[in-house]
């Protein structure tokens, strides 16, 4: 497991050494990611657009959340963050890793809920999306 959470921190630390304009970037992707997103901006705009489809992302939204919150429970993985000082990888070799508000959660961070709960949230509204062009198009 610890080959698996040195190659996120090496993930990390290039994407952080990137342009400054992409790490606006990278941050208002992981905002617009976060799972209180979905019942804030993603749910009421579905609703509004299609009932079915709002209902839809509302509960996806809630069975997925329930569920990384058991398979966090169960895995208890470590947030890469944290896991560079615990390991001694910091102690080893330089790692130029910084710290965002954003990133400054506690408690396990393996399953990442901004993925899991935001793709089965924002699964519906793709489906609904894909069956609209689909309606539309000739091909």
């Amino acid at each position: 497991m610890d080959a698996l959470y040195s190659s996120g921190v090496r993930f990390a630390e290039m994407l952080q050494a990137g342009p400054p304009w992409l790490e606006r970037f990278w941050l208002s992707v992981t905002f617009l990611a976060d799972p209180k997103c979905i019942f804030i901006v993603f749910f009421p705009l579905a609703y509004f657009l299609d009932r079915k489809v709002g209902v839809a992302v509302l509960w996806s939204g809630l069975v997925s959340e329930w569920l990384n919150i058991v398979a966090k429970w169960l895995l208890f993985g470590e947030r890469p963050f944290w896991w560079v000082y615990e390991s001694g990888l910091s102690s080893k070799e330089k790692v130029l890793l910084r710290q965002f508000p954003v990133s400054c959660e506690t408690g396990p961070g393996s399953p990442s809920g901004h993925c899991m709960i935001t793709g089965a949230a924002l699964w519906p509204i793709v489906t609904a999306l894909t069956a609209l062009a689909s309606r539309h198009s000739t091909s």
